[in-house]
């Protein structure tokens, strides 16, 4: 089991899992090795997964093998292997949504959720939707609905999914919504912003900052203005409050081209939002750290950052 796992760890490693899986009698050990070959594998390994994939739960083959082999798809896809991303890979994969057995169903699920398939044919995308809409394993559910966020065709279908989604009494799976959201610019992911989990609505926040159709300034300023002068705690580990936290996020989200260094033409409309006229007035040594951490993390003036490194008294 140990000499397996430490394989799917060791570069070049491909050709002895291999050689390995096909005469190894333990399938924990096989589990393993099937891992490894989505860590080190290839495009010439693709189609042994897929063969493990295909076939039923038995005696010759666990159920566990199977979820190994359909994550090892998607830690290949994680690594650019090109032939993991291929429209038959996903097709085996969408079918795996019927299986009984959870392990499976998730192993499938992270595989597409890697790979966010893009031009499949429509009635594909249809069944990863409907997959994902009539998934009951919440965490399962969260990862195909990350995966349709970048398809090209079921748009309306889609739809309907997130906002299904951005209802489900999860977390995880209205996170998930939001981020597929972003993917697809959706505008409805500012439904979310209010969500009572804190955890949502700051994913709900950057997703507002990645919808091109959402004015992002007037939606967010309100939000940054809310939290910004808020202190941060004083030791580690302590709670930070909710408000602050959004508006770092906030203006994390703001990451827009040339937003914070214009010319005076669109400050009115940054001020009316709650926002300051600058993002260097957000780098200020009076702002709370977290506060200026977050500006100066998506500051693009060299200047402005020479000085802050050169002179800011916190590293």
């Amino acid at each position: 089991l140990a000499a397996a796992f430490a394989l799917g760890q060791t570069d070049q490693s491909r050709l002895i899992a291999r050689q390995r899986l096909e005469v190894e009698p333990d399938s924990d050990v096989r589990v393993h090795l099937l891992a490894a070959l989505g860590h080190q594998g290839n495009n010439w390994d693709v189609d042994t997964l897929l063969d493990v994939i295909n076939q039923p739960v038995g005696d010759d083959r666990t159920a566990e093998e199977i979820a190994a082999a359909a994550s090892g798809l998607g830690h290949m896809a994680m690594r650019d292997v090109s032939a993991s991303k291929i429209d038959m890979v996903v097709r085996v994969l969408v079918q795996q949504s019927r299986r009984v057995n959870s392990d499976i169903r998730q192993g499938a699920a992270f595989a597409l959720m890697r790979i966010g398939p893009t031009s499949v044919s429509p009635a594909l995308a249809n069944e990863l939707v409907e997959a994902a809409k009539n998934e009951p394993n919440q965490h399962v559910k969260a990862m195909l609905i990350r995966a349709t966020g970048k398809l090209n065709s079921a748009k309306a279908e889609r739809k309907e999914l997130l906002t299904h989604a951005s209802t489900h009494h999860s977390p995880s799976v209205r996170i998930a919504a939001v981020r597929a959201g972003a993917d697809c610019q959706w505008m409805g992911v500012t439904n979310l912003l209010n969500d009572p989990n804190p955890h949502v609505s700051m994913a709900a926040i950057t997703a507002v900052g990645a919808v091109e159709t959402i004015d992002r300034v007037k939606v967010l300023g309100p939000i940054v203005e809310m939290g910004v002068e808020m202190d941060q705690p004083d030791e580690d580990g302590e709670v930070v409050d909710p408000a602050l936290a959004q508006a770092v996020t906030g203006i994390r989200a703001l990451d827009l081209p040339g937003l914070w260094w214009e010319r005076d033409n669109n400050r009115y409309d940054r001020v009316l939002a709650g926002l300051k006229p600058s993002l260097v007035q957000y780098m200020s040594e009076d702002m709370t750290p977290m506060v200026r951490k977050a500006a100066t993390a998506i500051a693009t003036d060299p200047d402005t950052l020479l000085r802050l490194a050169k002179s800011d008294p916190l590293p």
